[in-house]
This record gives C-alpha cells, structure tokens and sequence, in this order.
C-alpha cells in the first residue's frame, strides 16, 4: 500500500522581541542553518497622546524608519517599513493589520504587521527564491527607529512609550535546497518634486532581474493620487513597455491583476501607491534583465500639489542568481 505522509519540514517560530530604543538601530540575531521562506514583522506601539494626533499614511510603520537584512556584514537589502507592508498587500492581496488610535490618554495603543518574503511568491516556482541561511557566518536583522513619534502624525502630540516592540516571527523549511538558485533584492530610489514637469526621470538601479515595483507618490508623509499623471518605463534609449500610461490606469491594472483589498471605496485603488509586474504567467524567465538594459528608468508627468515635500519613491524587488544550496553545501 502506498504510505502517505512525511515527517514535518516546515517551521513557524518567533525570533526574538526587539523594544523600541529612540533614534538608534536594534540588531537581531536570526537563526541560521534552514531555508527562509517569509520573515513575519508585527509592531505594537503605545503612545502617550496628549493632543489629538492627525496620523500619516501606515502611520505605526514609521516608527521603524527602516529595516535591513545584513549577512557577513553586507546588506542583502534595505526597505522603508511603510513600502514593506504595501508589498505585502499586493504579494498576498490582503491588507494586513494596521491600526491607529487618535484619542488622548497615556498609553494609546497602534500597531502595524506585514509579512516580507524571500519565495518568489505569485511565481511559477517560488521556491527558486527560497533564501539558504547556513552559508553566512553571521545574519542579522537590523530595525532602525524613528527619533520621535513625529514621523507618524501631521498635527497633535504625542511621545513613545517603552512597552513599544517590534516582534520577528520566522516561516522556514529544512527542504528544498537542489531549487534554490535566486537571491531576492529589495531596493529604493527616490526623487524630490520640485515643479510641474511632463518628464520627470528617475532611473533604476541595475540591480539583476526585476520581479516588480512599487512606486508611491508622497506629499509631505501622505500617499497622494495629485502627484503623477503618468508613467512611462524606458530603456535602451527609446523601448518602452510601459508607455505613458495615465496613473489611475497603472493603479488599476496592479489592483486587478493581483486582487489587492484594502482599496478606497467605489475605485479599490490604493492612494498613491502602484504596484508594476511585466512578468509574463509567473514565469521568471520572462523577467526583465535590468544589468542588460541601457539607462532603465521610469519617466514621470508630474503636478506640484501643495505641500512642502513631494517625492516619488520607487521600492524595486529584484533577484540575483547564485550558487545553489546543493553546490555551496
């Protein structure tokens, strides 16, 4: 008779518990020796809130002004909290935890949880991606925090309370190594508005075979839909994939294709925030090879609404081939 079943591979445990320490960066040892699949961060803030708070877009997240993977002391990647969760949203198509309290009292509480995967998650193998931890003499998980709770509201006050922490929960499996053959990047380029202009370029970093973006229009900490009016993806000086496609468009498009939730009543888009895949059915072969390209960049057509500070930011997850973990074991 054919056995059915296997000895469990898989794993789900918490990593550590990391207080909130005002302007400085908290390092966390992960577990090494299994194959990463998906990092889960969840933080639960508490504020002393003695003025009615005006809260930023994924206020709670700004509390950590960035995250970073670091193995043998290089960094593997780096990501602004806030972009983590809306690539989580599209990633999973679920708005995950977010919640804030504006009412005044001394232990006013706000939290924020995302998942941040190393699979090729929505790819036709997502364990080509799976991240192989045993190579590295040390890894480490690096949470930059925020100074203040300034970064999080518009108008108000308010102070960090020291039950504030962070908490590091880790998805890995002890199989799979023959199918790991991809590194998964995760970096940031941004660009300062300072004026309308019809051809605002930003160019890509060349960082390997591009998975996707995500560009989020900010206007002095909001996510903002009066920024851009369209977008145009260029390369080799004059290909264009993506070709002056007006911004509600671009939104629509990653809402639909990946069946986002969370979105603005009636539209379903989410403000200021488009999510780009040119993957063709999942399949990475497919991909973009950005190192190929010449001058990759996308082009903007921008207003200049009012505000003091208006940037484009665009997070590009991208993959590098490595080694297997058969041929590096």
């Amino acid at each position: 008779m054919k056995a059915f079943g296997a000895r469990l591979r898989n794993r789900f445990v918490k990593v550590a518990t990391a207080s909130y320490d005002a302007g400085n960066t908290t390092t966390i040892k992960l577990p090494q020796g299994t194959l990463y699949q998906t990092l889960w961060v969840r933080l639960a803030a508490s504020l002393n809130i003695s003025s009615a708070l005006t809260f930023l877009s994924n206020a709670p997240a700004a509390l950590m002004a960035k995250i970073e993977l670091v193995g043998d002391g290089r960094t593997i990647w780096t990501a602004d909290p806030r972009d983590l969760y809306e690539l989580a949203r599209f990633y999973t198509s679920k708005a995950g935890e977010i919640v804030t309290t504006s009412g005044t009292g001394s232990a006013q509480p706000q939290s924020i949880a995302f998942p941040i995967s190393f699979e090729a998650i929505r790819r036709a193998s997502p364990s080509d991606s799976l991240f192989w931890s045993e190579p590295y003499a040390t890894l480490e998980l690096k949470v930059t925090w925020a100074a203040s709770a300034a970064p999080i509201f518009s108008a108000g006050a308010a102070t960090v309370n020291a039950s504030t922490a962070v908490t590091i929960s880790l998805e890995d499996t002890f199989e799979g190594h023959s199918q790991v053959s991809l590194l998964k990047n995760i970096t940031t380029v941004e660009k300062v508005v300072t004026a309308v202009q019809p051809e605002l370029e930003v160019l890509l970093s060349k960082t390997g075979i591009m998975d996707a973006l995500l560009i989020r229009a900010d206007v002095d900490g909001v996510f903002s839909d009066s920024l851009i009016n369209s977008v145009r993806f260029q390369f080799d000086n004059s290909f264009e994939p993506i070709k002056t496609v007006t911004w509600a468009d671009l939104q629509n498009r990653g809402v639909s294709d990946y069946s986002v939730d969370g979105g603005a009543a009636g539209t379903g888009r989410i403000a200021g925030i488009a999510f780009v895949d040119l993957i063709e059915n999942g399949l990475l072969s497919t991909a973009s090879n950005l190192r190929a390209m010449i001058e990759p960049k996308l082009i903007f057509d921008v207003n200049l609404p009012s505000g003091t500070t208006r940037k484009i930011r665009i997070t590009q997850v991208s993959y590098d081939v490595v080694p297997t973990a058969v041929e590096a074991a």
